[in-house]
């Protein structure tokens, strides 16, 4: 099944438009969105990485886990964040 989410950048106020496969993983999306064919998300600086927040509920997506067993539903934004990476 797929459907459509918007996913928000980290810094700036500026929006993705996607329609993917519930079968996607969090760590899928952001390699999708680090793509040169997109350009939305940079690399992130040393010592940190992107993290998908559902913002309807708040839950963080660990980056194995699908979007649709992280309960992503259509219309859905999904909140791209920078956090320093765990030692």
């Amino acid at each position: 099944m797929e459907v459509d989410i918007t996913f928000t950048h980290p810094r700036a106020s500026k929006t993705f438009l996607a329609t993917v496969g519930l079968g996607l993983t969090a760590q899928q999306a952001i390699l999708a969105l680090l793509s040169p064919q997109n350009g939305f998300l940079q690399s992130p600086s040393p010592g940190s990485e992107y993290e998908i927040i559902i913002h309807r509920t708040g839950t963080a997506i660990s980056p194995h886990t699908t979007l649709g067993n992280a309960g992503v539903v259509d219309g859905d934004t999904l909140d791209i964040v920078l956090t320093a990476q765990a030692a």
